[in-house]
C-alpha cells in the first residue's frame, strides 16, 4: 500500500487548451465504464492521458484525479490528485507537451516521507511556505512569513520562538507539535 499523495494543480494559460482540456476531463467523467480497465475508476491518470492521446505503457499514472473545476473569471483549471508516493511528474510533462501554451502550477503534500513542495516559486497560487500543526489545538496551518509563523507557534507552543532552528528544536523536543518547510522546486 503506498502512502498517498495529494496534489493541487492549477493550470492558466491558453484559452482554447484549457477549454479543451476540461472538456476531456468532463467526458472522461461522465463515462458509464472508464476508457481504459483500472482500479481507480474514470478519472484515472491513465484514463487523461489515453484520451490525449498517449501511452499508458510509458506514462507512469498511478493515481486518480479526485476533483476538478475551471474558473471561468479567472480561466485556471484547478485539478486535484491522489497518487502513490509523489507527484505525477510525468502526467504533469505529458499534459504540456500536449498543451504547449499551458502554464502548470502544483503544490504537492505527501506526509509519510514529508513531502511538501511546489513549483509556484512566486507564490501566484500557493504562497505558503511552512506548515505548522498543533495536533491537539488549532490543526494544521499554513503560513506565508517566518513572522507570522514564529508568532503562531510561539502562542501555540508558549514559549517565545525567534527562528526557524528555534522552532526545529522546539517540535523535535515536544509531542503534538509538527513543523515542515514547503520546498520550492525547480520545473
Amino acid at each position: 500500500m503506498p502512502n498517498w499523495a495529494y496534489t493541487t494543480y492549477k493550470i492558466v494559460g491558453d484559452i482554447k487548451e484549457i477549454h479543451d482540456l476540461n472538456n476531456k476531463l468532463m467526458e472522461l467523467d461522465n463515462m458509464k465504464e472508464p476508457l481504459v480497465p483500472n482500479g481507480f475508476g474514470n478519472l484515472w491518470l491513465g484514463c487523461l492521458v489515453k484520451i490525449l492521446g498517449g501511452d499508458i505503457q510509458k506514462v507512469y499514472c498511478r493515481g486518480d484525479i479526485t476533483e476538478f473545476s475551471y474558473n471561468e473569471e479567472d480561466d485556471v483549471l484547478t485539478i486535484d490528485t491522489q497518487t502513490a508516493w509523489a507527484e505525477m511528474e510525468e502526467v504533469r510533462h505529458f499534459i504540456e507537451n500536449v498543451y504547449p501554451g499551458l502554464k502548470i502550477y502544483y503544490y504537492e503534500e505527501e506526509c509519510g516521507c514529508e513531502i511538501y513542495q511546489t513549483n509556484d516559486r512566486h507564490g501566484h497560487f500557493f504562497s505558503s511556505r511552512y506548515i505548522f500543526d498543533d495536533q491537539d489545538g488549532e490543526g494544521i496551518e499554513y503560513f506565508d512569513k517566518p513572522e507570522t509563523l514564529l508568532a503562531f507557534a510561539s502562542r501555540a507552543m508558549g514559549k517565545k520562538l525567534e527562528t526557524i532552528e528555534e522552532l526545529n528544536d522546539a517540535v523535535d523536543d515536544s509531542d503534538g507539535f509538527s513543523f515542515h518547510e514547503i520546498k520550492v522546486v525547480n520545473d
